[in-house]
């Protein structure tokens, strides 16, 4: 079972899933869209109030839906990262992706390498609460250091 944000990064991910049968939880309704025709994906939308700049659901009604939600994998993806934390643009939809967090064995953070060594507005989780951060080859050579064994660069 996957939890997934509506980060452009992760939506890109959902595109490469070929396990089959599979559940996915979701924030994104691109996401959403992305399987509605596939019968072997079980999709449940977290419901809440419509970012529209990122067509995720945000909000109270969307963390409420969330906690009776479990995943084994949350797939999220942030705005920056720095040596000791993520961050993301919204408060609300950063409350719903610490949210995911808590319903789910692991995250993983997708992120390219343009969002690091940056800070942006909100706060979501200190570096070590992330399971694994998986980037392009285009990571600055010193970033392994202050990630230790949570990065992993994707082949090209």
């Amino acid at each position: 079972t996957l939890l997934m944000d509506a980060g452009s990064t992760v939506v890109y991910a959902a595109e490469q899933i070929t396990v089959r049968p599979i559940q996915i939880a979701t924030t994104s309704l691109a996401i959403a869209q992305l399987f509605a025709n596939d019968d072997q994906v079980e999709v449940t939308v977290a419901g809440g109030k419509l970012y529209p700049r990122t067509a995720a659901m945000v909000g109270p009604l969307t963390r409420a839906a969330l906690k009776d939600l479990y995943a084994d994998l949350c797939l999220m993806s942030l705005a920056a990262m720095d040596e000791n934390a993520g961050y993301n643009l919204n408060l609300e939809q950063t409350r719903v992706e610490q949210s995911m967090m808590q319903q789910a064995d692991r995250s993983v953070l997708l992120m390219d390498s343009g969002k690091f060594g940056r800070r942006s507005l909100v706060k979501v989780a200190p570096v070590t609460d992330f399971d694994q951060i998986i980037t392009d080859s285009s990571v600055a050579p010193h970033w392994p250091t202050p990630l230790g064994d949570r990065l992993t660069v994707a082949s090209d």
